[in-house]
């Protein structure tokens, strides 16, 4: 980087004792001599007023840190920011991303500058019965983004909000007015929110985003043999995606997974899928009320704005919560508004299957087994990175203490084990990591079909950056790919 340099200049500079000395003699100087040294004084003033300026124009353009890409020399022209709002299904999160955006090149016309992002409980499908609720619950995050973004860019700063699955179960009639609602909030916003600002994530778009993300980040856009697989577990769905050339994964897969994307400008064929209900959160009711036992339920009806909806009351025996022990029970509610009590149920453990996490596991398999979930070859040859869930489950148990780190499968396997066996107790262990864990293992072993010694990179950050689909989609507000 260049350093700054300051220059001054006098008006009674050399030349004042020299004039002294002409006055004191009374010698007359010749008029053309006084034009000359005006026109030389000025001549000498423009020349230095120049040389600031570009030395100090230069010194801005290469001031910034420029992630992901590097070796860039050229003058950045513009700052820009884009608002994500990421409605999921167990909270709502907005992403505020500045960019260095560069039009003149021909390729990676857009640099991350930096990220910010905020968090707030429960998600917006926990709504449904308080619609005008789910735009007033964005509050806080609103005032954030007003804080991070500068006013006078505010006008030219996109805000958009995609839902995802937590919305996508609920009644359409439901989901489509809390979107309204909140699309009323934010147009009263002074940032630049088109009409269609607010809506769900299309299925397909929630994995390629990831995805996109992830490569973006690394730099691996573009070269299929190094590029990333992604996969996302969320608590409504999770997706699986890969850039591919591989023609058995083109031929062989089902109707719907491939596309063929321009990403940057440049043609590529993507595997994506994203399943619906297979999501960690939608999996816990799952399997609660389909492979457990369910000894009772009362069911009510409550009214929303415009709408009634059922809820109901489950009391529920599972093998996968002997962390409770024989006397005690555990509450949760789903993001439906479904409400659990759940105790532990030996009896299934011991004369079924002989163990509780084999008990548990049989349930996850159960489901995984009823999802139908493609199993392409090509993934197990691939780099694989997981978040979110798979991520955050390992965070708890203390296997990944960073921002990633290295798995394989089995270990999904080996921990559930240990959980369910209760030969591993954490302090304020969560009653439900024998499920999730176990959940985990089936969805990829026997789901996705990764074999037990596949390696797998669990992720939160990259360089400070959140991992999700949010900078995907934050990029492509800016229509460059």
């Amino acid at each position: 980087m260049m350093e700054k340099t300051t220059t001054t200049t006098t008006a009674s500079g050399a030349h004042e004792p020299h004039r002294k000395e002409v006055e004191t003699k009374h010698q007359p100087t010749p008029a053309y001599s006084y034009f000359f040294f005006a026109f030389l004084a000025t001549a000498i003033t423009l020349v230095l007023t120049l040389l600031i300026t570009h030395h100090r124009s230069s010194t801005v353009s290469q001031s910034y840190h420029l992630i992901p890409l590097h070796d860039l020399h050229e003058t950045i022209r513009d700052r820009d920011y884009a608002i994500v709002f990421d409605g999921g299904s167990t909270g709502t999160r907005v992403h505020i991303f500045s960019f260095l955006i560069k039009p003149e090149l021909k390729q990676r016309k857009i640099l991350l500058g930096g990220e910010s992002y905020f968090y707030v409980k429960p998600g917006l499908s926990s709504y449904a019965a308080n619609v005008s609720g789910a735009a007033w619950s964005l509050e806080p995050l609103l005032r954030a983004a007003g804080r991070h973004v500068p006013s006078l860019l505010a006008p030219q700063t996109p805000l958009i909000l995609k839902a995802t699955a937590g919305l996508r179960l609920l009644p359409g009639e439901v989901s489509q007015e809390i979107l309204d609602s909140v699309q009323r909030r934010l147009e009263a916003l002074p940032f630049k929110v088109a009409t269609d600002a607010v809506s769900m994530l299309a299925d397909q778009d929630e994995g390629l985003y990831a995805w996109y993300t992830v490569n973006f980040l690394l730099d691996r856009l573009h070269n299929i043999s190094e590029s990333i697989a992604t996969l996302d577990l969320g608590g409504g769905s999770t997706q699986v995606t890969f850039s591919t050339a591989d023609v058995n994964t083109l031929v062989m897969s089902p109707p719907g997974f491939i596309t063929r994307q321009h990403i940057e400008g440049e043609p590529e064929y993507i595997y994506s899928h994203s399943y619906l209900g297979n999501g960690l959160m939608s999996a816990r009711e799952a399997i609660l009320l389909r492979y457990s036992r369910v000894v009772g339920e009362e069911r009510g009806v409550f009214s929303s704005e415009h709408h009634h909806l059922e809820k109901v009351h489950y009391r529920v025996m599972s093998p996968c919560f002997r962390s409770l022990g024989n006397h005690s029970s555990t509450s949760w509610t789903s993001f439906n508004g479904h409400r659990f009590t759940i105790g532990y149920d030996r009896s299934v453990a011991a004369e079924e299957y002989g163990s509780d996490f084999a008990a548990c596991y049989q349930a996850a398999q159960h489901l995984v087994d009823a999802s139908a979930i493609d199993r392409p070859p090509e993934l197990a040859q691939r780099a694989v990175y997981a978040m979110s869930y798979f991520y955050d489950r390992m965070k708890d148990i203390r296997v990944v203490r960073e921002e990633s780190g290295y798995v394989k499968v089995r270990d999904y396997f080996r921990y559930a084990e240990h959980l369910c066996g209760g030969t591993i107790r954490l302090k304020r262990q969560s009653p439900f990591l024998c499920l999730d864990l176990a959940y985990i293992a089936a969805y990829l072993h026997d789901g996705l079909g990764l074999p037990l010694h596949k390696d797998i990179l669990l992720i939160k950050k990259f360089k400070g950056i959140e991992i999700s689909w949010a900078l995907g989609a934050a990029i492509n507000l800016f229509d460059i790919h």
